[in-house]
């Protein structure tokens, strides 16, 4: 629903047909037994809505290029890879992504972890085909952070492209790719390194130890955890 609001922008609609999509929507949702998703959803939209309206910096600094837009390229050794961007906004200096994320609470784990996010290093080599230089993304965040009254959260934390990350992560997705033609070659053999991972003071099973250990099918009931 959130970005429902720059595609109004694209197509020429209001932000007042966009509270109209809005309210149907949760009326829809709540007919089918929905009511908590309905009321989550419409309150996280008016919230954001209040915070940056009248002025918005994606509209008002930026003109929206692309909506929900999904993007292909092939990887330099032969797969294609892609990945959907939730607006393409042309700046000054180059092009922005914006990406919008979900979240229950915010700690410095989420503020900073986008920059290395495979996602959004990926999503930059791709679009980057098509617009040329991008100069960075926005990670636009819908913090659901709701104790005796609703205290959501939107922020919108930028990080500049670097090209240096950008070709690692191409250098990470061919070892990917190299590995995978490895595990093809023999047989998909399991690592049984990672059937026990320490967890504390104890350890933890990975979710498939009964198929290897017993035989047992994947769909089968697991034993506990140590």
């Amino acid at each position: 629903e959130i970005v429902e609001r720059y595609a109004s922008r694209v197509e020429n609609r209001t932000y007042m047909d966009v509270a109209e999509k809005v309210e149907k929507t949760t009326s829809l949702l709540k007919q089918y037994g929905h009511e908590k998703v309905a009321d989550e959803a419409r309150r996280l939209y008016y919230g954001y809505a209040v915070k940056y309206d009248p002025a918005d910096e994606f509209v008002d600094r930026h003109k929206v290029l692309a909506v929900e837009k999904l993007f292909y390229r092939d990887l330099p050794w032969g797969p294609r890879y892609s990945g959907r961007a939730d607006l393409v906004l042309e700046a000054a200096d180059g092009v922005v992504i914006v990406d919008h994320k979900t979240a229950r609470a915010r700690d410095a784990e989420w503020n900073e972890g986008w920059i290395l996010d495979p996602a959004q290093i990926g999503l930059q080599w791709l679009v980057e085909r098509e617009y040329k230089h991008v100069a960075g993304y926005y990670i636009n965040g819908v913090i659901k952070t709701v104790r005796l009254s609703p205290r959501d959260d939107f922020p919108r934390l930028f990080f500049a492209s670097e090209k240096r990350l950008i070709r690692e992560w191409l250098d990470m997705m061919r070892y990917r790719h190299v590995e995978h033609q490895n595990a093809r070659l023999a047989g998909y053999p399991p690592n049984f390194s990672n059937c026990l991972t320490r967890r504390g003071e104890g350890f933890r099973r990975c979710r498939w130890f009964n198929a290897c250990a017993l035989g047992l099918r994947p769909t089968a009931k697991l034993l506990p955890s140590l």
